[in-house]
């Protein structure tokens, strides 16, 4: 059961977009399994409206 960490940039703060876009990061995968998950928030010198997700995944080969 491999792991490995994956990381999710959207441009909003929108969770509902932001769920879509880290399903859409996770089809590629068979059965993938979220282990850990964190969001790193946008710093005030940066995009205001931007979101970043790591996830750490086990999934089947």
């Amino acid at each position: 059961m491999p792991r490995e960490l994956i990381t999710v940039d959207v441009a909003t703060t929108d969770l509902v977009k932001v769920e879509h876009a880290l399903r859409q990061r996770l089809a590629p995968y068979r059965n993938a399994r979220i282990v850990t998950l964190t969001s790193v928030p946008p710093n005030l010198w940066q995009w205001r409206a931007h979101t970043q997700i790591l996830a750490a995944i086990e999934y089947d080969e």
